[in-house]
C-alpha cells in the first residue's frame, strides 16, 4: 500500500486574533493560508523569510563628513518583531581614527541590544543603547593605525512602521583646538623660561590669548606633550608681538618613550615676526615611524630678553590622513521572529 504525503494547511481563522499583551507577538494563518505575526499594538504583517545584505568592496569612510548609511549595508524592515545583526571588520588607514557605528532604523521599541567586540588588535570601543526613534544600537571606537577590529552588533527590535535599518558611521580624526580663552584655562601648556597666562587682548580671535613674559637670556616658549599614533599632522599657531623678533614660531620634537626617551625627529616653522601683526606659522609632517610622544613648542627663539612679551592664538593639532576602511565582505541579517 503506498502512502501520499497531503501538503500543509494552516488552520485558517475568520479574522485577525485580538492583539497580545505587551511584549509578545502572536502568529497565526491568515484567511488567505499565510502565516502573519501581530504586535501589541494590533499592526500586523505577513512573516517574511530573513534578508540579507552583504558588502562586495571595500568601502572607504572620509573623516569629518555627514553621517550616512554605508552603502551596500541597508534592509528593509516590515513591522514587527525583527531581530537584526551586523558583522563587520573595522580597520584604520593612515592615522588612528575615531569612529561611530549606529544601528538605524524606522521608529521601534527596543527589546535588548547588545555589541560584542569579537576581535581587536590596537583600537578599543564603548558602546551604549537607546530606545528612540532613529538610533537603535549606538557603538564608538578608536582605531590605530593598522589597527583592526571585529564587530557584532545584535538587537531584537519591535518595528511599528515599514522601513529601513541601515549601518550608519561618522569618522573623526584626532583634532586639538586652542583658542587661548580664559575659560580654556592653560592647563595643558607650561612656560620653558617664560610665565604663561590667559589675557583678553589683544587677540586674534574673540575670547582672548597666552599672554607670555620672557624671563630673559634665554629662548622663550609655550609647550606641551603628547603621545601620538602615526600619520600626518598639521600644527599651526598665531603670534603677536609689539616689538617684533628675529627668530620665532614652532618646533615640533619627537620622542620614543619606550627607547631611553630618545629624541627621534625634529620639525621646525621659524623665522622673523614682524613687529605688530599677527603672524601664521605652520608645519605640516610626517611622524617618524618611531616616535610614541610630540612635543610641541611655540615662542621666541635665542637670547630673548627679560620681560619680553608676546602673545600666542589659536593654535590647532591635528592628525589629516586617518581613514576608516570597512573590508569587503561585512554582513547585515534581519530575521522576524
Amino acid at each position: 500500500m503506498s502512502r501520499h504525503l497531503a501538503p500543509l494547511h494552516l488552520a485558517q481563522l475568520g479574522g485577525t486574533p485580538a492583539p497580545p499583551p505587551p511584549g509578545h507577538v502572536a502568529v497565526y494563518a491568515a484567511q488567505d493560508g499565510t502565516l502573519h505575526q501581530q504586535t501589541s499594538d494590533g499592526a500586523a504583517a505577513p512573516v517574511t523569510a530573513s534578508r540579507v545584505a552583504r558588502t562586495s568592496a571595500d568601502i572607504i569612510v572620509t573623516p569629518n563628513q555627514p553621517s550616512a548609511p554605508l552603502p551596500g549595508l541597508q534592509l528593509d524592515l516590515v513591522p514587527g518583531l525583527q531581530r537584526v545583526s551586523a558583522f563587520l571588520p573595522l580597520q584604520a588607514v593612515g592615522g588612528r581614527v575615531a569612529t561611530d557605528v549606529s544601528l538605524a532604523g524606522p521608529g521601534a521599541s527596543l527589546i535588548f541590544a547588545t555589541s560584542q567586540l569579537i576581535y581587536a588588535t590596537q583600537g578599543s570601543h564603548y558602546v551604549h543603547a537607546t530606545n528612540a526613534y532613529g538610533p537603535i544600537l549606538d557603538g564608538s571606537y578608536w582605531i590605530y593605525p593598522a589597527g583592526l577590529i571585529h564587530l557584532k552588533l545584535d538587537a531584537v527590535v519591535d518595528a511599528v512602521e515599514p522601513g529601513t535599518v541601515a549601518l550608519v558611521s561618522t569618522v573623526h580624526r584626532e583634532r586639538y583646538v586652542y583658542d587661548m580663552t580664559p575659560e580654556q584655562d592653560l592647563n595643558d601648556w607650561n612656560g620653558a623660561d617664560a610665565a604663561i597666562n590667559p589675557i583678553e587682548a589683544p587677540a586674534r580671535s574673540p575670547g582672548g590669548s597666552m599672554h607670555v613674559l620672557a624671563y630673559g637670556d634665554a629662548d622663550a616658549v609655550a609647550w606641551q606633550t603628547g603621545d601620538v599614533n602615526g600619520g600626518r599632522w598639521r600644527f599651526e599657531a598665531w603670534l603677536y608681538s609689539d616689538t617684533g623678533w628675529a627668530q620665532a614660531g614652532l618646533r615640533m620634537t619627537w620622542w620614543n618613550w619606550e627607547d631611553a626617551n630618545t629624541q627621534v625627529g625634529e620639525n621646525s616653522d621659524i623665522r622673523p615676526l614682524p613687529a605688530g601683526q599677527w603672524t601664521r606659522f605652520a608645519l605640516e609632517v610626517e611622524q617618524p615611524a618611531t616616535a610614541t610622544d610630540v612635543r610641541l613648542n611655540i615662542g621666541l627663539w635665542g637670547a630673548v630678553p627679560a620681560d619680553t612679551v608676546f602673545y600666542i592664538d589659536d593654535v590647532v593639532f591635528e592628525e589629516i590622513t586617518g581613514q576608516l576602511k570597512v573590508p569587503a565582505g561585512s554582513l547585515m541579517v534581519a530575521s522576524p521572529l
